[in-house]
């Protein structure tokens, strides 16, 4: 199973070499993390109430997650493409190490605003504009990761596809 060597795996595609069992840990991977992190988010929940910029990143979330597969899945070949779900999971599973590796540091750079804006994130007397301004750039900065991800992984399935 590869974590980071994206040449190696894209290879390994092209060559159709992975089996069925290989193919299926990387989509174990991908369902455990994601499992993972639904469920800790169940563990801390959030205190304030659920603001416009929260339904807006919900919907965009969905949005880009399904928009992002179907360019993959056309990048692919689409109904004419060739094994897309045993390219799929293991080059999403690798784009998403990539990108937590990123993205820990700059979670931890965001931690400078949310101490700024700590009064509206814990309720004190500041809790209405800063804490909706904050939302809706932690909404805008998540869109940009995902339009990064999804387009990364098209970029790769179609890279497989053509070579395959």
């Amino acid at each position: 199973m590869y974590y980071w060597n994206i040449k190696a795996l894209k290879k390994e595609l092209v060559a159709n070499a992975l089996t069925e069992s290989q193919v299926f840990a990387y989509f174990l991977a991908v369902l455990t993390l994601e499992t993972l992190t639904f469920q800790l988010t169940a563990l801390f929940p959030g205190t304030g109430e659920t603001g416009i910029w929260d339904y807006v990143g919900f919907v965009g979330s969905v949005v880009f997650t399904l928009g992002g597969t179907l360019v993959a899945y056309r990048m692919n070949g689409g109904s004419a493409g060739k094994g897309f779900l045993g390219r799929y999971f293991p080059l999403l599973w690798v784009l998403t190490v990539r990108f937590l590796v990123f993205l820990l540091p700059l979670l931890v750079l965001a931690m400078i605003p949310m101490v700024y804006f700590s009064e509206a994130l814990f309720g004190t007397d500041a809790a209405g504009e800063d804490f909706d301004a904050l939302s809706m750039v932690v909404v805008i900065l998540s869109w940009i990761w995902f339009l990064a991800f999804y387009y990364r992984l098209a970029v790769h399935i179609r890279d497989v596809a053509r070579a395959a």
